[in-house]
C-alpha cells in the first residue's frame, strides 16, 4: 500500500504499528518501525550507565518512544535506534507499508 509522504509514514508507524520504507531506498530489506515509550527497569539494563541512572531514579527510568530502522551492515542484520530522516526522506512521496 503506497503511503505517499512522510506524514502518512509517521501516522502508520505511530498509530497503526506498521513497518514502512521508501521505494527509493537501494536496500529493499531496510525498514522503519516505532518503538513506543517504556518504563526501563534497572534490572533489565546491561548498560552500566543506564542501570545507574535507573537505580538512582528509584529503580526505573522513562524511555521515550523512538523510530528504529532495520538494515544490514556487511550482510549482518542490524538495528539503528533513533533514526533521523534526511531532507530527501522528509520530502519524498514514495513511502509505503512493509507487508510481512
Amino acid at each position: 500500500m503506497l503511503m505517499t509522504d512522510i506524514g502518512w509514514a509517521i501516522r502508520g508507524l505511530k498509530y497503526y504499528g506498521q513497518k514502512v520504507h521508501r521505494r527509493g531506498w537501494r536496500d529493499k530489506r531496510k525498514y522503519l518501525w516505532f518503538k513506543p515509550p517504556v518504563k526501563i527497569q534497572a534490572d533489565w539494563c546491561k548498560d552500566p550507565k543506564l542501570k545507574k541512572l535507573a537505580e538512582g531514579n528509584g529503580g526505573s527510568i522513562d524511555g521515550l518512544g523512538t523510530i528504529c530502522m532495520y538494515l544490514e551492515v556487511d550482510g549482518v542484520p542490524t538495528i539503528l535506534t533513533g533514526w533521523h530522516p534526511t531532507p530527501c526522506d522528509l520530502l519524498a512521496e514514495d513511502w509505503e507499508e512493509v507487508k510481512e
